[in-house]
């Protein structure tokens, strides 16, 4: 290293770690310049210029050579400050191909496997979704990378450093990285996949002789699949490759292991409370026997922990069981890829994570009087996500079911309007009553996970599959009971007020669809213990919002049989003035329309030209002085008005 490149560096970092230590004394004899660095590295993040801080590691990379005894530690404090002080969109141009290009040059030089650890660790932050910079270095990476990610590479973790830094490369790289894709797709696949014959032909299957004991084996499937699912989101071409069947792959790891030995338990009460889980008596429909069906009862609550508590539940030691579920995250994370990327190609595939047979499942996992039991009983049934959404001990996992659940569902309404459920079953099932058994159990399995799941963050996304679920179905031609079902389900975490947010989605969801079936909930206690409650809350504005958000469809969708009931109400609860914002003014504007649409069909009725002149003579000069969203709402609240009215 020259020294007006090694003073510079000096210079850089003493200013730097007076910023961040001003207690600490600076020298430059290495010893404590590798101190510096290292006690730099534990700092999370400080308030303090990108450009200062990129000025700093562009300075390192000048003046410290790879055989400098300070160059480990430098990689260290590189990636730190790549992936946790700095936005990469800070580095210019010029300052990017100089760090690229000294990691390269480490990279080809060195022999140490610690050195080439820290090395692709720090390129892995420096390349995460900059493909702008990186596609100026393409070659070089692929070559590098390809190298370092073969199946033969030892240590295993060198490996797994550079399998992770393909996945960051391709982290949003759309185009840009596009010749690298396929070479990539291959080496990854080599990790955890084997030639073999089959049905299809030659092709890579998920590999069985994988020695899962080991854990740096279990690492580099994960990292292997984290990177896939980078990959998949960027080249929907590569879920149709004909090198492999990538969906049976994804299949094989999601349910690796899903099963009553891993999902023991020595206390269950640890994780879920020791009891059982029912849903109200009914004649669902065709596919499930009435004795599968039983009352929700009111959901209790517990804390869980992520990983440490329930890893103590199953057989598997606790680093063993980390790592499974890691595995079938990345896995699941694949899924929602190709949901998301190629979503028709998914669609034939949709039984083998979903299959109609839930009252099997029922059947097998139910207790005395109808029970579900809190622990997976038997695996004599078919894999299905439900299975881990309602089983799996950690709660990462299950929320990263919901996930791919709702990448499933999203913009499938066009393929799931051909479902129909039918009371008779025929010899021969068609696509349709496929599609309408697949949704039946999608209901069911949601009722279930509704009650069964504890945790505020996972009932949330389970809420949230719901509404995806509702807004993407057509119900016309399913059973008139899934909502109904549904709705006491989702009704009875009401009184939780971290899930009343989620609660008024799916409620709000479930009464767009305009079923008949739904107006006698109208009449129930939805008005007056959820939707009065709601357009009160002060503290939490998302609430109120959807609270609004709910009046507004009721009125809009199920007029005759909510008003005026429903604005007597509120406007009682309000001592007669109502609140004025933009999701109240939504509110008026439903109202308004609905008006206009009747007046339309029947002569104008004197409490709608009551009606307009309170609006006008109350509200619209509050609302002509509030925030620009209100006026809009405003406005587009007067010109709802009808020209009867007006007259």
């Amino acid at each position: 290293m020259s020294t007006k490149n090694l003073d510079q560096f000096n210079l850089l970092l003493s200013q730097y770690a007076q910023l961040v230590l001003p207690a600490e004394e600076q020298t430059t004899d290495t010893a404590c310049l590798i101190s510096t660095l290292n006690s730099l590295e534990s700092v999370d993040h400080i308030k303090i210029l990108d450009q200062q801080v990129v000025e700093l590691l562009v300075a390192g990379c000048k003046a410290i050579g790879h055989d400098n005894e300070l160059s480990c530690t430098f990689y260290q404090f590189l990636y730190k400050q790549l992936s946790k002080q700095i936005r990469l969109s800070s580095i210019r141009s010029s300052q990017f191909d100089i760090c690229i290009n000294y990691l390269f040059n480490g990279l080809d030089t060195v022999k140490s496997s610690d050195h080439q650890v820290n090395l692709l660790r720090a390129l892995s932050a420096l390349v995460f979704e900059n493909a702008g910079n990186t596609q100026r270095h393409s070659k070089k990476l692929s070559d590098t990378l390809l190298k370092f990610a073969n199946k033969s590479t030892k240590p295993l973790e060198v490996r797994r450093m550079a399998i992770n830094c393909i996945g960051n490369a391709c982290a949003g790289a759309g185009t840009k990285l596009q010749p690298l894709y396929q070479d990539f797709y291959a080496c990854l696949l080599e990790n955890i996949c084997t030639v073999e014959r089959t049905s299809q032909g030659t092709i890579m299957v998920a590999a069985h002789s994988l020695d899962f004991a080991d854990t740096a084996v279990r690492k580099i499937a994960s990292s292997t699949l984290r990177s896939l699912q980078f990959l998949l989101s960027q080249d929907k071409s590569l879920i149709t490759n004909p090198l492999c069947d990538m969906i049976e792959i994804v299949y094989t790891f999601i349910f690796m292991n899903v099963s009553v030995q891993s999902y023991s338990t020595s206390s269950s009460t640890s994780i879920r409370r020791n009891r059982v889980f029912s849903i109200r008596h009914s004649q669902f429909s065709w596919k499930t026997p009435s004795s599968s069906l039983h009352r929700i009862p009111n959901p209790a609550t517990s804390s869980e922990s992520e990983l440490s508590d329930s890893s103590s539940l199953t057989e598997m030691s606790p680093r063993k069981q980390r790592d499974y579920a890691k595995i079938r995250i990345n896995a699941l994370l694949c899924l929602s890829a190709i949901a998301n990327t190629a979503p028709k190609v998914l669609y034939p595939y949709w039984n083998k994570f979903l299959p109609d047979t839930f009252s099997t499942f029922l059947s097998n996992n139910g207790g005395l009087e109808n029970q579900l039991s809190p622990v997976l009983k038997s695996d004599n049934q078919p894999h299905s996500l439900f299975t881990i959404l309602l089983y799996d001990p950690v709660m990462s996992v299950r929320i990263a079911v919901c996930n791919a659940l709702i990448a499933m569902l999203n913009g499938s309404k066009q393929y799931l309007s051909l479902a129909i459920e039918k009371s008779k079953k025929s010899s021969f099932t068609t696509l349709s009553e496929h599609l309408g058994s697949i949704i039946h159990d999608m209901h069911q399995g949601i009722i279930y996970a509704l009650q069964k799941e504890q945790t505020v963050q996972t009932l949330v996304m389970i809420m949230n599959v719901a509404a995806v679920l509702v807004d993407n179905c057509s119900y016309d031609k399913l059973s008139k009971l899934h909502l109904p079902l549904l709705y006491d389900a989702v009704k009875a975490h009401w009184k939780e007020p971290a899930l009343r947010s989620a609660v008024l989605k799916v409620i709000a969801s479930m009464f767009n669809t305009k079923q008949e079936s739904l107006k006698e909930l109208i009449q129930s206690d939805l008005i007056d213990t959820a939707l009065l409650d709601a357009v009160k809350q002060q503290e939490d504005k998302s609430i109120c919002a959807e609270g609004w958000h709910v009046c507004s469809i009721l009125t809009k969708n199920y007029f005759q049989d909510t008003m005026p009931a429903l604005w007597n109400k509120l406007v009682s609860e309000f001592d007669h003035v109502l609140p004025v914002s933009s999701a109240s003014l939504k509110f008026f504007e439903a109202y308004a329309s609905a008006i206009a649409e009747d007046v339309k069909n029947n002569q104008v009725k004197p409490e709608y030209v009551d009606w307009w002149r309170t609006i006008i003579e109350r509200y619209s000069q509050q609302a002509s002085t509030g925030s620009s969203a209100i006026r809009v709402a405003s406005c587009d609240c007067f010109a709802s008005m009808s020209r009867d009215i007006f007259e």
